[in-house]
């Protein structure tokens, strides 16, 4: 097992990364938007509505192209833009809240984490869900999560998948408003943000805790002043080291509401909004 992926099985981790075994899953559980697979981009149709052309191994929004309303594809932009096929195609989901569910499939346990998504979906932070809250989620959706997330453990671990699996999720809202969920949109066989989260809610023991990335490059001047600023804040921790392109930073309090005004005052030193 190296440290980030398991990398002895390289079948495996190529089949478990893969939208269209993901798919698989997602539509025998009965929570996934209509998906059609195409091998080329000149048999996808042209829609009245805005659609998603999706790789079947790109991650964290790299491997997506969206399509205007009543458009044609362009094949050489877009296999430039995401690569060669297959690809999974879907309606434009009009995303409400984005969460992963990890499973320790070692320890046969889960836990979960909602996750920010920044500009063209790109992950920008989280906060550690609990399983209740998650269980909850799932339940509304008339999923029995305990029972559904053990058979998958089940079911990974019969592949021949070891440690940890992480699947991302999210609900949305359809053309009348109603609110659904598309569950297992994509899978991870590595280590995730999921596991930064858990660890740093572990390490500082507070009811509540947000961690943020935030894309602000600051010299080292700048980058040590901020650091001399917040250096006897326990409630706020910068993560990151100077120079690096996106600045990190863990907030914790004892409610979401003084954790939100911890996030408007960091933010407004740092000068973005």
């Amino acid at each position: 097992m190296n440290w980030w992926a398991p990398l002895d099985n390289e079948e495996l981790v190529k089949k478990l990364n893969s939208k269209i075994y993901a798919l698989s899953v997602s539509e025998k559980i009965g929570h996934c938007p209509k998906t059609i697979v195409f091998d080329k981009l000149k048999d996808i149709p042209v829609s009245e509505d805005q659609s998603l052309i999706k790789n079947d191994i790109g991650v964290s929004g790299n491997g997506n192209y969206v399509i205007a309303c009543n458009t044609k594809v362009d094949e050489n932009i877009v296999s430039k833009k995401i690569g060669h096929g297959p690809y999974l195609y879907q309606p434009y989901l009009n995303r409400v809240m984005d969460f992963g569910i990890t499973l320790d499939l070692d320890n046969e346990s889960y836990f979960s984490n909602e996750n920010f998504m920044g500009q063209f979906g790109r992950f920008s932070g989280g906060r550690l869900m609990t399983n209740v809250e998650l269980l909850d989620l799932l339940q509304s959706f008339g999923i029995a999560g305990d029972k559904v997330l053990k058979e998958l453990i089940i079911q990974f671990k019969s592949m021949g998948a070891t440690g940890i699996i992480q699947f991302d999720n999210f609900t949305y809202k359809d053309a009348q408003q109603n609110l659904n969920l598309y569950f297992m949109c994509e899978i991870n066989y590595r280590k995730t943000m999921g596991l930064v989260l858990k660890s740093l809610k572990e390490h500082f023991h507070r009811p509540f805790g947000q961690w943020h990335i935030f894309p602000k490059n600051l010299n080292e001047k700048a980058y040590n002043e901020l650091l001399n600023k917040y250096k006897d804040n326990k409630d706020v921790v910068i993560t990151s080291p100077e120079n690096v392109r996106f600045l990190s930073a863990y907030f914790m309090a004892d409610s979401d509401s003084v954790i939100l005004e911890l996030i408007n005052i960091f933010k407004s030193d740092l000068g973005v909004k």
